[in-house]
């Protein structure tokens, strides 16, 4: 009897090693590092230009500017309410909404200072760049409406009522704005003088995060408790993944095929290259973190994040499935 026992304990020594083993091959994350950095926890936003993680650090009232090579802050620029960022790579500027003086603060990207404020009517959140940089889009979450700013005439404002806008993406092609509209259920199409030229309502509640694949035409919504992919052109559902709750940054990297779908305790990864849209692999957090960005030279995911009273970069490494691997595979519908 003990005999029988005994062998039983080892078969399932055996298949739990195994599958400890098996998930370990298949592991798409592992964490590289934390580097703690300067004030309280709490963040709204990332960017990410010329080797830097640019971080709305909301419980500092600081934009800081983290070095990744170095991992060090290179700077920090006080503001009140940090929120949204943009980034105009091509002209060296990094624009960040303050909610709390209600303009937009653009930053130098030689100096990392700022260079001057563009004053706005109501509280400034997420923003977005037309690839010329010479138009700025903001989302007005308190006063629920978004504003067209132009650059080269003067800073220029005029606002429309819309909703409350989470997330704002410009599409090249075809030359309009998606925003995602909280409190409607929707991703709202615009041109560029802001005219709603289609709503793409979801079978789901509370987007927030959204990120466009131009290529493909695909639009990737974090709702609750899922990531939907979108047409682009339609609105057209082409599939869902699981995801937890309060997912806040999305984050594509066609070149490795992956989207990163980040919420305060957790990392999700969503396989999207080859026609894909599969849960790849979760990993939880120790930390509380806030946003991500990847870094495409490094090739490592950054998150602002908390613990213990402190803030941190936490750095994360993609890993390469290995041949063979098992996948939740799941091929996108067509529209």
């Amino acid at each position: 009897m003990r005999v029988g026992k005994h062998r039983f304990l080892i078969a399932v020594l055996a298949m739990a090693a195994g599958a400890l083993t098996a998930y370990a091959k298949t592991a798409s994350l592992r964490q590289l590092a934390m580097v703690y950095i300067p004030g309280n926890p709490g963040f709204q936003a990332v960017g990410f230009v010329d080797g830097h993680l640019i971080i709305s650090h909301s419980g500092d009232n600081t934009a800081d500017i983290f070095n990744v090579k170095m991992r060090r802050v290179d700077a920090q620029i006080k503001m009140q309410k940090p929120r949204g960022i943009a980034v105009d790579e091509k002209r060296g500027k990094v624009y960040i909404a303050d909610a709390g003086a209600n303009h937009v603060a653009v930053i130098s990207t030689k100096t990392w200072k700022r260079e001057s404020t563009i004053a706005l009517q109501a509280k400034p959140g997420p923003l977005a760049l037309s690839p010329d940089g010479r138009t700025l889009y903001v989302g007005n979450q308190q006063d629920e409406s978004i504003s067209v700013v132009d650059l080269d005439n003067a800073n220029r404002a005029t606002t429309v009522p819309l909703g409350h806008v989470d997330a704002l993406v410009y599409d090249a092609v075809k030359n309009v704005i998606y925003a995602t509209v909280e409190d409607q259920a929707q991703v709202a199409v615009l041109d560029p003088a802001l005219k709603v030229l289609r709503r793409y309502p979801l079978a789901a509640s509370q987007p927030s995060a959204l990120v466009l694949d131009q290529p493909a035409r695909r639009l990737y919504v974090a709702v609750r408790y899922a990531v939907v992919a979108l047409s682009a052109d339609d609105g057209h559902e082409l599939g869902r993944v699981a995801a937890p709750m309060g997912v806040d940054s999305l984050w594509l990297d066609r070149s490795g095929g992956r989207l990163y779908a980040a919420s305060s305790n957790e990392v999700d990864v969503v396989r999207v290259g080859g026609g894909q849209f599969a849960a790849e692999d979760e990993l939880p957090l120790t930390v509380r973190g806030h946003g991500i960005a990847f870094d495409p030279e490094h090739k490592l995911l950054l998150m602002p994040s908390g613990h213990e009273g402190r803030s941190l970069v936490l750095i994360l490494t993609p890993v390469r499935s290995q041949p063979g691997s098992p996948a939740n595979t799941q091929a996108l519908m067509q529209p």
